[in-house]
C-alpha cells in the first residue's frame, strides 16, 4: 500500500510538473500553444458538428450555423491577431456562406483586444529609444483604434502636428509562426479529410501575412498607391511621416472622417454616399486591372470618407500592409478573362481558364463574377434540407471543386487575394446600398487595362454589352427603390445578384437527383 502511494504521488507530482511547465511555455510564447490548441479544438467540433451531428430540417440547420458561427467569433476574439483577420474574411462571405455568419461576426470588423500602454512604451523604446513623451510633445495613451495586428493612438509633434501613431502589438510577432504552422496543419487535414485540394494555397498566403508585420514596407505600399492617385481629386492615402516610422511603428498625417459604411454619417456632412461607392470601386477595379498593384484588404474599417476643402467628398484609404504586384502577364490574362466573360466569349473563356488549369470555366467565371454567369440556368429552389440532403451536397460541391481544380499547380497564386479584394469591393458596395454597378466598372477597367484592339464588330457588341448591363443594373435599383417606398424594404441590387450566386452554386452543385443546397431560401429573402 505504501509503494503503490508513493508510486502515485510521484505520478502527480510529474503530473503537475509537466502542466506547470506547460503553462509557464505557454506564457513564455504569449500563449502560442493554447491558442493554437482552441484553433484546432474549434476546427474539429466544427467538422464533427457538420459530418455527423446534422439531422433533421433546416431550423436544425439554421441553428448549427448559428452555433458554429458563435463559436468561430469566440475563438478569434479569443485568440486575437491573426484570428481576427481570419475572421473578417469570412464575415464578409455573405454571398456564399448563410447570412448568421456575417451577422455573428461582423463586430470584428471594428474591435479588436487593444494592448496596455506599457506595452505601446516598450515598441516605441525598442524602436526609437525613446519614450512617447520624449518623441512627441503629447501622446494619447489610450487607442483610439484597435485592428487585427496593430493599434492606433493619436499624438501632437514637437512642432504642432496631429498624428496618427500606428502600434505593431507586440504578441503577434511570437505568435505569428506558430498560428501559421496550425494554419498549414488545419489546411493540410482538411484537404486529406475531405479530398479537396487546398494546401496549395498556404505558402503563398503566409509569405503576404508575413509582410503584413513590417510597417516600412507598409508605408511605401502607402506611398505607391498615393502615387497612383495623383490625377484623382477624390481619393487619397494619408502622408507617411518617416521621421516616426520604423519596422514596427508607422505614424501619418491624422485624418477625421466617418467610416465608409456610416451611411447616415455621410449624409451628415452634405455627402452622397453614392458617388463616395462609385469612387470606391473605380479606385480599386484601377488598381486591380490597369495599375497591378493591388491593395488587398479594404475592408470598411479602412476606409473613412471625409469632406475636402471644395466640399466634394474624399475617400481615405488606410491600412496599406497587405499588397500583391500581379506579374504583368497575370494581369493581362485576368483583363482578358473579364473581356470574354461580358463578351459571352466562352472559347476565349475557356482557353484562358485551361491555362490556369481550371476546367469548369463557367462556374469559375461566377465565382468571378460574384453573380451567376448564365442566369437563364437559375432557377428559384427551396424546401427543407434532410441530413441526407446535406451530405449528398458535400459530395456533390467537392466533386465539382475538384473538377475545377484539376491542376493546382498551374493556378495564379495572385487570384487568391484579387479574389479576396473582389469579394470585399462588393460587401462594401451591398453596404451602403448596392448603389455602383460594380461589373460595368470591372469590364470598363478590364479593357483600358487588356488595351486590345477589338475589331469593330466586337467593340460594338462590347458597347451594347455595357449599354444593356447599366440599362438592367438601373431596372434593379429602380425595382427595389419601389419596393422599399412600398413595404420598407431594405434589400438592394447587391442583395439579389447575391441571392442569384447561392442559387446558382445551389444549381451547378446539386446531384442528379437535384437535392437542395445546405442553406434555406426563404422566400422573403429579397426583402
Amino acid at each position: 500500500v505504501l509503494s503503490l502511494s508513493r508510486t502515485m504521488s510521484r505520478r502527480l507530482l510529474i503530473g503537475a510538473g509537466l502542466c506547470a511547465t506547460g503553462f509557464g511555455l505557454d506564457r513564455g510564447l504569449d500563449r502560442s500553444l493554447s491558442r493554437n490548441a482552441l484553433a484546432v479544438w474549434a476546427a474539429a467540433a466544427t467538422t464533427i458538428d457538420y459530418k455527423f451531428f446534422l439531422s433533421g430540417g433546416s431550423e436544425e440547420l439554421d441553428a448549427m450555423h448559428r452555433k458554429v458561427a458563435e463559436r468561430l467569433l469566440w475563438v478569434c476574439q479569443s485568440n486575437g491577431g491573426l484570428y481576427i483577420k481570419l475572421g473578417q474574411g469570412i464575415s464578409a462571405l455573405n454571398h456564399v456562406l448563410p447570412e448568421v455568419y456575417t451577422e455573428v461576426l461582423s463586430v470584428l470588423q471594428d474591435k479588436a483586444e487593444c494592448i496596455p500602454y506599457a506595452q505601446v512604451e516598450q515598441v516605441i523604446v525598442r524602436n526609437f529609444g525613446a519614450n512617447p513623451l520624449e518623441l512627441f510633445q503629447e501622446f494619447d495613451p489610450n487607442p483610439l483604434a484597435s485592428a487585427s495586428i496593430a493599434q492606433v493612438h493619436k499624438a501632437r509633434t514637437k512642432d504642432g502636428r496631429i498624428v496618427a501613431v500606428k502600434i505593431l502589438k507586440p504578441h503577434v510577432v511570437q505568435q505569428l509562426p506558430w498560428d501559421l504552422a496550425v494554419y498549414k496543419a488545419l489546411v493540410y487535414g482538411f484537404e486529406k479529410l475531405f479530398d479537396i485540394p487546398m494546401y496549395w494555397t498556404v505558402d503563398y498566403t503566409a509569405e503576404h501575412l508575413k509582410r503584413e508585420l513590417d510597417f516600412e514596407m507598409e508605408a511605401k505600399n502607402a506611398e505607391r498607391m498615393s502615387a497612383s492617385l495623383s490625377n484623382r481629386d477624390d481619393c487619397f492615402v494619408p502622408a507617411v511621416i518617416w521621421e516616426f516610422t520604423r519596422k514596427q511603428v508607422m505614424t501619418t498625417e491624422w485624418v477625421d472622417g466617418v467610416k465608409f459604411t456610416d451611411v447616415q454619417g455621410v449624409k451628415d456632412l452634405g455627402l452622397d454616399i453614392a458617388k463616395v461607392a462609385q469612387t470606391m470601386v473605380e479606385v480599386f477595379a484601377d488598381q486591380i486591372f490597369c495599375q497591378g498593384y493591388v491593395h488587398c484588404d479594404p475592408h470598411p474599417g479602412n476606409l473613412l470618407v471625409c469632406k475636402g476643402p471644395t466640399g466634394r467628398h474624399e475617400l481615405c484609404v488606410l491600412d496599406h500592409g497587405l499588397y500583391i504586384e500581379e506579374p504583368s502577364e497575370f494581369r493581362q490574362q485576368y483583363c482578358q478573362l473579364w473581356e470574354a466573360m461580358f463578351l459571352m466569349d466562352i472559347d476565349k473563356l475557356t482557353r484562358l481558364c485551361s491555362a490556369w488549369g481550371i476546367r469548369d470555366a463557367e462556374f469559375f467565371a461566377s465565382l468571378q463574377l460574384f453573380r451567376p454567369f448564365k442566369s437563364n440556368q437559375v432557377q428559384k429552389l427551396d424546401g427543407v434540407v434532410t441530413q441526407t440532403e446535406a451530405l449528398d451536397f458535400q459530395l456533390a460541391a467537392k466533386e465539382r471543386v475538384k473538377e475545377m481544380l484539376t491542376t493546382s499547380e498551374l493556378i495564379p497564386r495572385e487570384l487568391l487575394f484579387v479574389g479576396r479584394a473582389m469579394n470585399l469591393i462588393r460587401f462594401n458596395n451591398k453596404m451602403v446600398g448596392g448603389s455602383v454597378n460594380r461589373i460595368r466598372v470591372f469590364a470598363l477597367a478590364a479593357a483600358r487595362g487588356a488595351n486590345t484592339r477589338r475589331q469593330w464588330t466586337a467593340e460594338l457588341w462590347f458597347r451594347f454589352q455595357l449599354f444593356a448591363a447599366g440599362y438592367t443594373y438601373r431596372l434593379l435599383q429602380l425595382w427595389h427603390a419601389t419596393k422599399a417606398f412600398i413595404t420598407n424594404s431594405t434589400t438592394n441590387a447587391e442583395d439579389t445578384l447575391e441571392l442569384q450566386e447561392k442559387m446558382l452554386i445551389q444549381n451547378q452543385l446539386r446531384l442528379r437527383d437535384e437535392h437542395k443546397l445546405g442553406f434555406k431560401f426563404k422566400a422573403d429573402q429579397l426583402g
